[in-house]
């Protein structure tokens, strides 16, 4: 989905150096009913430029898979990800095929990785998200590549609901919320803050 906050500052770039202007920028992990065929992840071009994320590889904490040759997002272009679903590639939507494992619906991680190094090089690593718990696969990777903070994660949204990103110049779960529905393809809505700090503060005041 596309983001209306998706400027990117110098001081953004000095707090994570290692953002890049393709990111994972919503996750849809519990949808409505079956998630079987159903669960999508999209990544977003902030930058100014085509980009060509030929042989990028996107990975879940089971499976892997390698972006076709053309794959190419133009500035502010999405591309979805449709997770453990069979279908025919297009220039805006990619299927992993049935055989991939779906996405934790109570707690998982996806992982945004450049063409070369492997899985477990930072240097690697492009972007990286968990939620529903932390020191997940990958990322131990992450932390260290200073694309996500060791132990955070964003907490489970209602059903239906995705986590989207809406602030860049946060590293970590405090850049997701929460959003009404499903806008992957569409304008992220931004509407409920789903960090852990916010849930902890909620839990203290009902405690």
């Amino acid at each position: 989905a596309l983001i209306l906050t998706a400027s990117l500052t110098s001081a953004a770039a000095a707090v994570n150096p290692a953002i890049a202007d393709v990111r994972i920028s919503e996750v849809l992990a519990n949808p409505f009913g079956s998630n079987d065929g159903r669960q999508k992840v999209e990544l977003l071009n902030f930058g100014t430029s085509s980009i060509d994320i030929s042989g990028w590889r996107v990975s879940n904490e089971f499976d892997s898979l390698t972006l076709p040759d053309g794959t190419i997002l133009d500035a502010g272009e999405v591309l979805v990800v449709h997770v453990a679903s069979d279908g025919t590639n297009s220039d805006s939507d990619i299927y992993t095929g049935d055989g991939w494992q779906m996405l934790g619906a109570s707690q998982g991680s996806f992982a945004l990785f450049g063409p070369t190094g492997s899985f477990n090089d930072p240097d690697a690593m492009v972007d990286f998200v968990e939620w529903g718990a932390g020191d997940q696969l990958g990322e131990a990777v992450a932390a260290e590549a200073g694309l996500w903070p060791a132990g955070d994660f964003v907490p489970l949204t209602s059903e239906g609901n995705s986590i989207q990103l809406c602030n860049r110049q946060v590293t970590g779960s405090g850049s997701w919320l929460e959003g009404h529905g499903d806008t992957i393809g569409g304008v992220n809505n931004c509407s409920t803050q789903v960090t852990p700090s916010t849930w902890g503060k909620v839990k203290n005041i009902y405690r």
